[in-house]
């Protein structure tokens, strides 16, 4: 970490905003994130590939990933990376 780096982003703001340092990333659980069209049960896909958002803060993902999308076309599907062979 350099020390422009650490200037401009303090442990302090880091930990508390984004959950970073003294292990806290080690305890919070993953998620994995798709939208799905509510009208053909698809999953969004961007040039042939789904769409898929890996997030430790589940609600805020689904938030953004809402974001002026229609709710009655589309649905956040949420699920917990688990550790071992499907992990990060």
């Amino acid at each position: 970490m350099t020390a422009e780096f650490r200037q401009e982003f303090p442990q302090e703001v880091m930990r508390g905003r984004y959950g970073l340092g003294d292990g806290a990333d080690a305890a919070r659980p993953v998620w994995r994130l798709h939208l799905v069209s509510r009208g053909t049960g698809e999953v969004l896909r961007l040039n042939g590939l789904p769409l898929v958002v890996f997030a430790r803060d589940a609600v805020a993902a689904v938030a953004s990933l809402m974001e002026a999308r229609d709710p009655a076309e589309w649905r956040a599907e949420v699920s917990r990376v688990l550790p071992g062979r499907e992990g990060l």
